[in-house]
């Protein structure tokens, strides 16, 4: 597996799949280097991790740079299929360096899944050029694949866009780990909520991500400002930093009802959404947002935007949250006061529970790897356990990855 950045997430899932898929020998190729990262995390080694900058952030550079380091590190990517024997790729996303390494597969005969988070509802590029161009790569990179792993339909539609219809495709969502968000330690919450004077008996909402334009923090500020008055036991946390922090807290009113928690790394995140009643993502772009399936973990409602990829997968309204429509302050308001309702709060309880568990179902990702290894002919079940017609014992034969 290869991607840019080893996040928490990833490292996760990559565990997973070593741990659960009985006979993989996995590789874990992270492309940029460690050092530019915030998380504090530990990389088992059942998980082949192999880091391939040395210490220079491979984005901090000007295009034409950039493009040539790419490409340079493209040949590091193939080195390490070779060297590692690889029997099969899944690349996420569809970069220089990927391009690349993709061509080689294919010359080589080597199964390449392409995995993203992009979705249909954030594909609007800002000219007629960059429309072309991004129909030219991401066309090229879609038809080199084996197969796509797109995190939900709106993913799925996306790669459609660029060619994938009738090509294989597997769910392969992300996902945090989800027992780090459902169990905290009482004495962790209780240090965390008085270092940051979260008072027993009041109610949180909570935003967590950079405070960056596309994110909208604005227009939570705005809705949350029109609920205060009929809330008056709701307050807002804002967890997380970025550019936009000074100009929001200046216009943040009722200013005493919002604090700002700052950036959290992985430890606090769990104790933050614990400390909630719902999540907000008001986005105006978000691919996935894994911060949905992390409140959701800790049996948060979440109110998101319509284009919030996770949010279309896992939200349905009334139930768990609400959708409204990006950029609609007043829908948002709404939501609000729906979310923060007092006498809602044990159904949409029991509505994250049901629909989380849905979800972790029918969207299983190590289970979207296995039926696409199965499919290239690398996993085999004992016996006749893929035939419906197969005895019930067979069912729980080990499963295998085999070289061709």
């Amino acid at each position: 597996m290869v991607a840019n950045v080893p996040t928490p997430y990833r490292v996760a899932f990559h565990n997973r799949l070593a741990t659960e898929v009985s006979g993989l020998r996995l590789t874990s190729v992270f492309t940029h280097a460690r050092t530019q990262f915030v998380w504090q995390m530990s990389f088992p080694d059942r998980i082949g991790p192999v880091f391939l900058a040395s210490g220079e952030d491979l984005v901090d550079r000007r295009w034409g740079r950039r493009a040539i380091a790419d490409w340079k590190q493209g040949g590091r990517v193939i080195d390490t299929l070779k060297r590692e024997r690889i029997n099969a790729v899944i690349s996420m996303g569809y970069s220089i360096t990927m391009l690349r390494a993709m061509r080689w597969c294919g010359k080589q005969g080597i199964p390449v899944f392409l995995r993203g988070d992009s979705n249909i509802r954030c594909d609007h590029p800002p000219s007629a050029l960059h429309r072309w161009v991004k129909q030219v790569v991401v066309g090229r990179a879609v038809a080199m694949s084996t197969g796509v792993m797109p995190m939900g339909e709106l993913g799925r539609a996306y790669f459609e866009r660029y060619g994938a219809k009738g090509k294989p495709t597997y769910l392969v969502p992300y996902e945090p780990d989800y027992a780090r968000f459902a169990n905290v330690e009482n004495e962790a919450m209780r240090r965390f909520r008085a270092e940051h004077g979260l008072v027993e008996g009041r109610r949180y909402l909570l935003y967590s991500g950079r405070l960056a334009p596309v994110k909208r923090v604005d227009l939570l500020l705005a809705a949350f400002s029109e609920i205060a008055d009929e809330r008056p036991d709701v307050d807002l946390l804002i967890a997380g930093d970025g550019e936009l922090r000074q100009t929001l807290v200046a216009s943040a009113k009722p200013a005493d009802r919002i604090k700002w928690l700052g950036f959290l790394d992985g430890g606090e995140l769990p104790l933050a959404y614990n400390a909630a009643e719902a999540l907000v993502v008001p986005s105006d772009y978000e691919p996935w947002a894994l911060v949905v399936n992390e409140a959701m973990g800790a049996g948060l409602p979440v109110v998101a935007s319509d284009i919030v990829g996770a949010a279309h997968e896992l939200v349905v309204d009334g139930e768990n949250g609400w959708c409204f429509p990006s950029g609609d302050r007043a829908a948002l308001t709404d939501a609000l006061r729906q979310v923060t309702d007092p006498d809602r709060r044990s159904s949409l309880r029991d509505g994250v529970r049901r629909h989380l568990a849905r979800w972790r179902r029918d969207a299983d990702p190590v289970e979207g790897v296995r039926q696409a290894l199965r499919d290239v002919g690398l996993y085999e079940r004992g016996g006749d356990a893929d035939d419906p017609a197969a005895e019930p014992e067979a069912a729980d034969t080990p499963a295998e990855v085999r070289a061709p």
